[in-house]
């Protein structure tokens, strides 16, 4: 059994994507108790998807793959995606045909001084946005096809320090600093508007999503400044409290505990974790 996905459903439901042979499963991770240890020694091919069915599959080769890769050759040319396809030298028909539908434009808040500009297929509603863990954001536009939808991209990229992209490493430093609501409303509600005078346009919405609500059990969110990495120990156990884009978030031996699932995508998973020894934790005294 491996770790197929890690997102979110157009509706907001988090969900871990498992494929075992032929068999292909969805798990809301916050329904239950959580245990997962991972063994990277090997990574495995995700298998495909069928862009025109909307169908995901298992791979038939059952491939390995290179650690850099999440699908083998046959199931990444079956599959024809490329989310760069801007700077690709060939496209896919399935890719054209994917292009031609309508895409939106996002505004992604992650702190104050990290936001990002990026698109995604109209279809998926704001699952794109809750994938890469976004703590609030602004669905700009709906465009009639991705090359549209691209175009706006780059002309934001640069943009009052907008980003077209943010890693994971930096995203869950970001996930320790308190997020405030009011301060994120006003931070976009200005970029936004000086965004339209700047390119001449008039957006679909100026409307501010916050979105803590689609990952945390309970609101407000919990404290996740002294939550503890468990990378080193390639495991994840306890109740979740919840999923921030694809980091998982579990309250473990009175500690809150996380792990990145998006970096175990490809890998074998086993549902049984032996105790886990966080070690002696730092506290900060006021």
């Amino acid at each position: 059994m491996i770790i197929r996905r890690v997102s979110f459903s157009s509706h907001g439901q988090p969900f871990i994507e498992f494929v075992d042979g032929v068999d292909i499963w969805q798990v809301n991770p916050l329904n239950q108790t959580i245990a997962l240890q991972f063994d990277t020694s090997q990574r495995f091919c995700i298998g495909g998807y069928d862009m025109v069915a909307g169908e995901n599959y298992a791979c038939p080769h059952s491939a390995t793959v290179d650690g850099k890769y999440e699908q083998c050759r046959v199931c990444m040319k079956a599959t024809g995606f490329n989310p760069a396809f801007y700077h690709a030298t060939t496209i896919s028909e399935q890719q054209l045909a994917r292009n031609a539908e309508p895409h939106l434009v996002y505004l992604a808040y992650f702190a104050p001084n990290v936001l990002k500009v990026g698109i995604s297929h109209a279809k998926r509603g704001i699952a794109r946005l809750l994938e890469q863990g976004a703590r609030a954001a602004v669905v700009l536009l709906e465009c009639s096809s991705a090359d549209i939808a691209r175009s706006y991209e780059e002309k934001m990229t640069g943009m009052y320090g907008i980003r077209d992209t943010v890693q994971l490493t930096k995203k869950t430093e970001l996930a320790k600093v308190p997020f405030r609501a009011e301060q994120a409303q006003q931070i976009l509600g200005r970029i936004v508007s000086d965004l339209q005078v700047d390119l001449r346009v008039t957006f679909d919405s100026e409307d501010v999503m916050l979105l803590d609500q689609y990952y945390f059990k309970t609101l407000p969110a919990p404290d996740l400044s002294q939550a503890i990495d468990l990378r080193a120990h390639d495991a994840v156990a306890g109740e979740p409290i919840g999923m921030l884009g694809s980091v998982l978030y579990c309250r473990y031996d009175e500690q809150i505990v996380s792990l990145p699932l998006k970096k175990y995508v490809g890998y074998t998973v086993a549902d049984t974790v032996g105790a886990l020894d966080l070690g002696a934790q730092q506290m900060t005294l006021f």
